[in-house]
């Protein structure tokens, strides 16, 4: 089964219907949704992400709630972050299907103050089966705790923590019916506008205290998908520490024939932009161009 989106009354859209495809191209004029349409995409389908962090801090804290009322709440936080305030859509309705029968909703609550999510049965029924299976993991992993226990009994349960927390993201790939990493890329008019706004006073803060851009301590917030963005590109720089045939180099050995290809098509796109080599090192990136000699920006 496709998985679909379907959103009414929201924003530009006042009804639509769109199977998910693997590429997707959207045409359109300004403010006629597409922005709109792309970031309900991405809250719908990286909310497996969020749910399997839910299911790590469930284990680690050893708090076990079968009620996914509470992972609704955080689902909740994050529309919206991405979007603001809805309450100027009364009659809003997105619905995401993963598969047959298993589904968010995000509308508003019964007096229209509040926004709410509501996932079907079958996906609540899935939520308690993996949650009941962390439990059990727990209790029984941690039945014999002591705080002598043995480095190779300290390492056993590290193996056997590793080897749950597979099976969950395999459990969750199942669920949400993807097992691809969700990226939203932030660009266009959207991205220009807020460097350009943002240049000289940057919050990158997750302390989200309003709607407002402008915060009273007069720095300028971040909206959530241009974080997350930044976030993830600051998280992957380290990976060229040793530069980009390194990389590439270490994939020989470990990585598919599929997965070199593609890192060699990136390394030539990059070599092609930059007319060098990157490379990541203590927080200085490098570009080494190919007469030997090099720029250097602080980070």
């Amino acid at each position: 089964m496709k998985q679909q989106l379907t959103i009414h009354q929201f924003g530009p859209i006042s009804d639509i219907k769109i199977d998910i495809d693997d590429i997707i191209v959207f045409i359109g004029s300004q403010a006629s949704g597409k922005s709109t349409v792309s970031k309900a995409i991405f809250f719908f389908k990286s909310l497996r992400d969020n749910l399997y962090r839910y299911y790590y801090d469930c284990y680690h804290q050893n708090k076990f709630d079968a009620n996914i009322s509470n992972f609704g709440k955080l689902a909740k936080q994050k529309f919206i972050k991405i979007y603001g305030s809805v309450l100027q859509s009364p009659n809003m309705k997105l619905t995401y299907t993963y598969g047959e029968k298993i589904t968010a909703t995000v509308k508003p609550s019964g007096d229209n103050r509040f926004t709410d999510i509501e996932f079907s049965p079958i996906f609540r029924k899935k939520f308690n089966q993996i949650m009941n299976k962390i439990k059990n993991s727990y209790d029984e992993l941690h039945r014999k705790n002591s705080s002598f226990s043995s480095y190779r009994e300290v390492s056993t349960l590290k193996a056997k923590e590793a080897n749950l927390f597979a099976e969950i993201d395999a459990d969750l790939n199942t669920l949400f019916g993807d097992d691809r990493d969700i990226v939203f890329l932030p660009a266009g008019r959207s991205l220009i506008t807020t460097l350009s706004q943002q240049r000289y006073n940057i919050d990158m803060g997750d302390d989200w205290s309003s709607n407002s851009e402008i915060e009273s301590d007069g720095l300028t917030k971040l909206d959530y998908l241009m974080r997350d963005f930044i976030n993830r590109i600051d998280d992957a720089k380290p990976i060229f520490d040793k530069g980009m045939d390194k990389l590439i180099e270490e994939h020989i050995v470990n990585g598919s024939s599929d997965m070199l290809q593609i890192i060699n098509l990136a390394k030539d796109l990059v070599n092609l932009i930059l007319r060098g080599s990157y490379s990541y090192f203590n927080g200085i990136e490098r570009i080494t161009f190919a007469d030997g000699k090099s720029t250097l920006e602080a980070v």
